[in-house]
């Protein structure tokens, strides 16, 4: 991760659209929800928040697909 990432509730699994930077690390677009499609068109990717996780720090490897 290029920067700390939160989110408010960690009840569910969530897939979150990322883009790549250019020192290949992974920082999030911004995204308001299921219903906030457009910034997929900004995203290189989704990166995936495990059940129960509220908090992924600055340079903690995360799972990352590219869409």
């Amino acid at each position: 991760m290029k920067e700390d990432f939160s989110r408010r509730s960690s009840q569910r699994m969530a897939l979150i659209p990322a883009k790549i930077t250019d020192d290949n690390c992974i920082s999030p677009v911004d995204y308001h929800g299921s219903a906030h499609i457009t910034s997929l068109s900004e995203a290189d990717g989704i990166f995936f928040v495990p059940a129960g996780v509220k908090k992924i720090e600055k340079g903690t490897a995360v799972t990352f697909n590219y869409i």
